[in-house]
């Protein structure tokens, strides 16, 4: 983590990669099969090809390595990757610790319609001090994690 010109710059993975075994790939796949048969028995073809299409990219999106990504929190707001969320975007922030991953993570509520909570994962013993240079920027206030991002977790992906 570097901290030049009062911007906070860190890197972290995309996401946490999970060792998948085979058994994994195929239960996918039997999953995938048997409900694209039962589509297609229920006379809806178009559902069950979408099934297929939908497991095959799920699991050629599972067989990439998560790729580094760079976070910066300057004056101007936040960036993820080349993305700016300028502070006048973001409603306020919130830092949450995972006890399942045993990180501290950013919370962002931003005004966008889809997806409007960014979570962000913090480099270790630096969540105060990110805190602390939020709070000049942003209002604190707590956010609990999106439902499908802990659903995700458990189903593995």
């Amino acid at each position: 983590m570097e901290n030049s010109n009062n911007n906070i710059e860190w890197e972290a993975l995309e996401y946490d990669p999970k060792k998948r075994s085979v058994d994994w790939y195929w239960a996918m796949g039997t999953i995938a099969v048997a409900s694209s048969v039962a589509s297609i028995i229920f006379k809806n073809l178009l559902f069950g090809i979408f099934i297929l299409i939908g497991v095959f990219t799920l699991i050629i999106i599972n067989l990439q390595k998560p790729e580094m990504i760079k976070y910066i929190i300057d004056k101007n707001g936040v960036r993820i990757k080349d993305i700016l969320y300028p502070y006048e975007k973001l409603k306020h922030f919130w830092v949450k610790y995972d006890d399942e991953k045993k990180i501290y993570n950013l919370l962002l509520l931003s005004e966008r319609k889809i997806m409007p909570i960014l979570v962000i994962p913090l480099p270790e013993k630096k969540e105060g001090f990110i805190k602390e240079t939020l709070k000049n920027s942003l209002p604190e206030k707590e956010i609990t994690e999106p439902i499908s991002e802990k659903i995700m977790d458990r189903l593995g992906f």
